[in-house]
């Protein structure tokens, strides 16, 4: 019998679920206009994304070689970046996908990290880590795709030192994509006003996108049981292991799911898309919309911290 389990594992292992879908215009992320964006709302600059802000402010400081963890790797491409920024002694990296672990491998033994980075098969809503191993853990748009939300971050409290971080870059929106009403329908009315050579789809299907209405969660779930199954519970279930010290909400409740799968067709200093970003920014600032992404970083606390936070609550 087919679980849930291997089905998420045969999704991901498909080329155009993982690396090959990135560089085709499909994702909000790909435009440099996006990104710059983004960036601001968490660094400050538009220049320095997430990872880099990360390692400068959290992990630099610890002054020594770093053991880390990486929740949902991929195809390994913030283990590799990560040794640009902070000294590692030894990287566990975990996916549920056979092959993007082996693309992986081979990814990070063309590098010259095999022996540092750590390469596992692991269905993360089962695992079990090792008490007091790591100094950091990352989620990199992983938390979303897990199920058992409390034991994951349960067994991540565990295999923290005191005073080690989990740092996420996650989407954080509603489960399954479910926005509501009010949101639908500003999408829905930019991507009416859009000229039409903006609106040919690049990938995910053929013609042209016209409307935006949310996508069938039964059917999301049948393609792939993880995408966003408890995404709008992540913070809570974090808050209940460790005590979130950073949080940096960035936006993507407009332009994710307006730009998706036509991202591409906008070129890098368009007006227009400009205009769709400045839009969000003042939706979210007035408190109109609550962003669907963050960054954020939370921390193991000693057991009198830990303590002493409950009186205080």
């Amino acid at each position: 019998m087919t679980t849930e389990s291997d089905k998420t594992r045969e999704f991901w292992g498909r080329p155009e679920s993982t690396s090959e879908r990135y560089g085709r215009g499909i994702h909000w992320v790909e435009s440099k206009i996006v990104m710059e964006y983004v960036n601001e709302q968490i660094s400050g600059s538009t220049e320095t994304g997430w990872l880099e802000y990360a390692c400068n402010k959290f992990l630099a400081p610890l002054k020594r070689e770093l053991v880390v963890l990486s929740l949902g790797c991929g195809t390994g491409a913030l283990e590799r970046q990560l040794h640009k920024h902070v000294r590692c002694a030894y990287v566990d990296a975990f996916d549920i996908s056979e092959s993007t672990i082996q693309q992986a491998k081979e990814s990070a033994a063309k590098d010259g990290l095999s022996k540092v980075i750590n390469y596992q098969i692991s269905d993360l809503n089962a695992i079990e880590l090792m008490e007091d191993r790591y100094d950091v853990i990352f989620s990199n748009s992983c938390l979303h795709h897990i199920k058992v939300l409390e034991h994951l971050l349960s067994e991540c409290a565990r295999a923290l030192r005191t005073g080690g971080y989990l740092i996420a870059n996650e989407y954080i929106g509603p489960s399954r994509f479910q926005l509501p009403p009010d949101q639908v329908g500003i999408i829905d009315d930019l991507l009416v006003l859009l000229p039409e050579r903006y609106k040919k789809r690049m990938a995910l299907a053929p013609g042209y996108k016209l409307h935006f209405s949310p996508p069938d969660p039964t059917l999301l779930a049948s393609t792939d049981p993880s995408e966003a199954i408890r995404s709008h519970e992540i913070l809570r279930a974090v808050g209940q292991y460790l005590k979130i010290i950073e949080m940096r909400p960035y936006g993507g409740c407009i332009l994710h799911m307006l730009l998706q799968d036509i991202a591409g067709n906008f070129e890098d200093g368009d007006p227009r898309l400009r205009a769709l970003v400045d839009i969000e920014r003042r939706l979210v600032r007035c408190g109109y919309l609550q962003s669907d992404f963050a960054f954020f970083v939370a921390t193991k606390q000693s057991a009198k911290e830990d303590a002493g936070s409950r009186e205080v609550i």
